[in-house]
């Protein structure tokens, strides 16, 4: 079974959290640290590779925070975003295990993996 980085796996959470904000409204990482029950620091890291990454929006500010960006994304740009180890100096190419296994794992969604 596939370990993913505690990184990888607030982000995944953190991402759904904000893809289910009814309005758009921007999610403080505080928050979202609360809701994911993670500490504040961690979902700051966290956050901040995913804006950097263009997988969250972050508006500055008093009514600012962290938003839902329009658009597929998948777990494997959030293990990227993450730098994650299971990806770091790996060969992934269709003839490996890994590699098919990443394959399948690019295709799948954050909303595909919450509801297996």
């Amino acid at each position: 079974m596939l370990k993913l980085k505690v990184h990888s796996e607030v982000g995944i959470g953190a991402l759904q959290l904000l893809a289910q904000t009814k309005d758009g409204t921007p999610l403080r990482s505080q928050d979202l640290a609360g809701l994911l029950n993670t500490s504040q620091a961690l979902m700051e890291q966290v956050m901040v590779r995913l804006a950097r990454n263009n997988l969250a929006g972050r508006r500055k500010g008093p009514k600012g925070g962290y938003s839902h960006v329009p658009g597929r994304v998948t777990v494997g740009d959030v293990m990227k975003a993450m730098d994650d180890p299971v990806l770091a100096g790996t060969a992934l190419t269709e003839e490996t295990a890994l590699g098919t296994f990443y394959t399948k794992l690019v295709k799948a969604t954050t909303e595909t993996v919450v509801k297996e």
